[in-house]
């Protein structure tokens, strides 16, 4: 799996992580000749921060001093000469639409709400015996002025209540380019969109709902991906996350079908996304996954 590939090399972190001065860089290109971090603070110059290739295909680098909220992408050069800038398939944040980039990020935000939640989870009855009510929310179009976390989350999570909900589920917000999509053509499975706010305002709405006691399920998409240049087609100059064969690749949307029957790649589609927490249940093909009550954080 995607993640084991990390655990064998000395245990990195795919994506981009925070140190106590700076931030670590990972990500798994296995057919690469040279890979590098460019951003706007080294003027995208192509040498400026060149990673170190591990084993299993990861490249690393640690950059000393960089601040929250930076631009990054990766510069992949293939042994045939190509060139490619990608955002990373594990960033936490991503850049607003119509950029590309994914944005380094230390988070600030502590959960309030998520102890009482788990609580007030552990003490009902079994999931099979108890009813389950489930309203269905797009979180760009359900009410107006509530266009952003926060505000989505205090107005939401009044209504919910009031109706008798026990969890919303929204429409994917994991971050992708096209807004007609819906959101069902992903490019970032672990940064939540950045239309409606940051990574520790998203936060703010899953600690708001669960202090109502309303679980949040998220709208999970792994089965594809689109062809936009920043992400996972042809990632590293090879399709190391489709399969090789476009009439099989291929969906009918002009997206990528994800290849699961690759063993190394399935696992980036089948870990937790950006609800905020530590561990998810999640089904596999497009599906949902359910925010814990309780969580480590982005």
């Amino acid at each position: 799996m995607y993640r084991g590939i990390f655990r064998q090399s000395s245990k990195l972190s795919p994506g981009c992580h925070p140190l106590s001065d700076g931030f670590s860089f990972a990500v798994w290109a296995p057919n690469a000749a040279y890979v590098s971090v460019v951003g706007n603070f080294n003027g995208w110059s192509p040498d400026a921060e060149p990673m170190v290739r591990r084993g299993n295909g990861i490249w690393y680098t640690e950059i000393p001093k960089l601040p929250s909220g930076e631009l990054y992408k990766y510069r992949i050069v293939t042994p045939d000469g190509r060139v490619y800038f990608r955002a990373d398939p594990c960033g936490r944040y991503a850049e607003l639409r119509p950029g590309t980039a994914s944005l380094t990020w230390r988070s600030s935000y502590r959960f309030r709400h998520d102890r009482a939640h788990r609580r007030r989870t552990e003490a009902l009855p079994s999931r099979d015996s108890r009813p389950l009510s489930v309203y269905e929310v797009h979180a760009g179009s359900w009410r107006e002025g509530t266009e952003n976390y926060r505000a989505l989350a205090d107005a939401l999570s009044v209504h919910a209540k009031e109706f008798g909900y026990t969890h919303v589920e929204l429409l994917p917000v994991t971050e992708f380019p096209f807004d007609g999509s819906w959101g069902y053509q992903t490019t970032g499975y672990f940064a939540p969109t950045s239309r409606w706010g940051t990574p520790d305002d998203f936060k703010y709405f899953v600690d708001t709902l669960h202090n109502a006691g309303i679980g949040v399920i998220l709208d999970w998409v792994p089965a594809h991906f689109p062809r936009d240049e920043a992400g996972l087609r042809i990632f590293d100059g090879s399709a190391i996350f489709e399969h090789p064969d476009p009439a099989v690749s291929e969906h009918p949307s002009g997206a990528r079908c994800v290849s699961i029957s690759k063993t190394n790649t399935s696992g980036i589609f089948s870990s937790p996304p950006p609800c905020g927490g530590s561990t998810s249940t999640i089904s596999t093909g497009s599906g949902w996954t359910l925010c814990p009550p309780y969580s480590t954080g982005i």
